[in-house]
């Protein structure tokens, strides 16, 4: 395994659990939302619909789904990075 690769595989896993911090906090908010809006401890897919909804247009996340955004491309280009490092050193 060349030093690249490693150092990208490393990468890819800190990137990875900045993702899973970053996607667990915009799902608990969307959950928080359908709980408000039905008054229901467990809300269903009916209601998280709408609560995904608002969320995905409130301007007020805008930090959040652009952290979001940008997390999901690096690792996506992280990913593609160690795929082509590695095909290189095979």
């Amino acid at each position: 395994m060349s030093p690249a690769y490693t150092v990208l595989m490393i990468l890819e896993g800190l990137a990875f659990l900045a993702w899973a911090a970053t996607m667990f906090q915009a799902v608990f908010r969307i959950r928080s939302r359908a709980v408000a809006q039905t008054r229901h401890l467990w809300p269903g897919p009916s209601a998280i619909r709408p609560a995904l909804s608002a969320w995905a247009r409130d301007p007020a996340e805008r930090g959040l789904k652009l952290r979001l955004l940008v997390l999901t491309i690096l690792l996506f280009a992280l990913i593609a990075a160690a795929g082509l490092t590695r095909a290189a050193g095979a």
